[in-house]
Order: structure tokens, then C-alpha cells, then sequence
């Protein structure tokens, strides 16, 4: 009998977790290690993919942090352009535009057994404009449960699964927010995690994560 798939446990897990903050809420130091972060890292969700930069604007398909790293993630959706106004210039010039997210789309996802890439796009953006962000394990339903190990500076396990399992809770993306979403998180065990989308955004959403984007040493 074939299990559920990933996609599947992800939602399930994402639906019991509840949110995030917007910013501001968290402050700015992680209460289980009483210090500010170490690094920063932005996150732009876009139909169907995620935007990795550092703090001077650098894409990267992946970050590496060392054990121990306190990692501030500032995450936003690409239409929100309220809560763009409020980055850094320096992320805000990396974006890329929309035909260049648009292009990358068409070689990442195959095409509608109907219609066109261009066209599931267009209706996307118009019936599920919001996305939302998580982070957990690479292979998570592969994985067994607990010992997950990018906590987010909070007391108590965040992930579904035994004693220690944990994950960012995921953070809410609405294309209307007026700033964009904050967390903290802790880089503890080895290994590489993934950021995926637990909103349901039309046609490309099973395909919208960035697989292996922080790579704990």
C-alpha cells in the first residue's frame, strides 16, 4: 500500500502548527539562547517558488549555517507590495521581476494538461494570490519523527512527532500584508532543510518549495 505523499504530510503537519507573527511580535532576541541573530536571511514566495537572499541582496539555492547559528528569516510575498516597500533597498532591487519568475516556472514545472503555463498562472494570481512558509527536514515523510532540529528560539517541540521534533511553524503570505513576517530560528542538528508553501495557490502549488535551502554543517 503506498503511503501518503509528501505534499499530504506536510499540510496535515502545517494545519496543527497555528502562525507566526508579523514583525515586531517576536523581538529581537531568541528566549532559549537570550541573544540577538546571528545571520539574516529573506525569503520572497512568488507563484510557485521561493526567492533565497542574503542580507546584501545575493540569491542563493542554499544557505550553510553552523550549528548554533540564530538565524532571523524575513519572509514575504512577491505581490505584497506594501510589505516590500518596508525591506531593505537591497532586497527589494534583487527581486526578480515577474517574466523572470514566470520563465523560471516553465523550466522547473511541467505544462497544464490544458491551457498554458501563462494562463494557470494568470488564474492563480487572481483566485489564490496568498502562500504561506514552512521549514522542515529535506525527505520529512521519509524521516522518522522527533530530532528535527531547526528550532526557532521558542520553548517546547514546534514539529508533529516525538519529543524534540521541530519546524517553523508556517507563516502565513498574504498578498495584501503590510509587512513582512519575522521569525527565529536556531540551527541545531545536522542536515538540510527544505521551505515549501502549505497554502494551497493553484496549478504549480505541489511543486512550489526549494528544496535543501539551509544546510546545517
Amino acid at each position: 500500500m503506498t503511503g501518503p505523499s509528501r505534499r499530504t504530510v506536510l499540510a496535515g503537519a502545517g494545519a496543527s502548527l497555528g502562525t507566526l507573527g508579523l514583525a515586531g511580535c517576536l523581538g529581537s532576541r531568541f528566549p532559549n539562547t537570550g541573544g540577538g541573530p546571528d545571520r539574516t536571511a529573506y525569503v520572497g514566495a512568488y507563484h510557485w517558488g521561493f526567492v533565497l537572499l542574503d542580507e546584501e541582496g545575493r540569491e542563493h539555492e542554499a544557505v550553510t549555517l553552523d550549528p548554533g547559528t540564530r538565524l532571523r528569516l524575513v519572509a514575504f510575498n512577491a505581490e505584497a507590495h506594501e510589505a516590500i516597500e518596508a525591506l531593505p533597498a537591497s532586497i527589494q532591487e534583487a527581486m526578480p521581476d515577474h517574466e523572470t519568475l514566470e520563465r523560471r516556472n516553465e523550466v522547473r514545472i511541467p505544462e497544464p494538461p490544458s491551457g498554458t503555463m501563462h494562463d494557470a498562472l494568470a488564474a492563480a494570481n487572481e483566485r489564490y494570490p496568498d502562500h504561506s512558509l514552512a521549514v522542515m527536514p529535506s525527505g520529512y515523510n521519509e524521516m522518522p519523527m522527533g530530532g528535527y532540529g531547526m528550532g526557532d528560539g521558542m520553548d517546547g517541540p514546534m514539529g508533529g512527532g516525538g519529543s524534540g521534533g521541530r519546524m517553523l511553524h508556517p507563516v502565513p503570505l498574504p498578498h495584501d500584508a503590510s509587512q513582512p513576517a519575522v521569525a527565529g530560528l536556531v540551527a541545531s542538528d545536522r542536515g538540510d532543510y527544505t521551505l515549501s508553501c502549505l497554502t494551497y495557490c493553484g496549478y504549480g502549488h505541489p511543486f512550489m518549495e526549494l528544496d535543501g535551502a539551509f544546510v546545517v554543517r
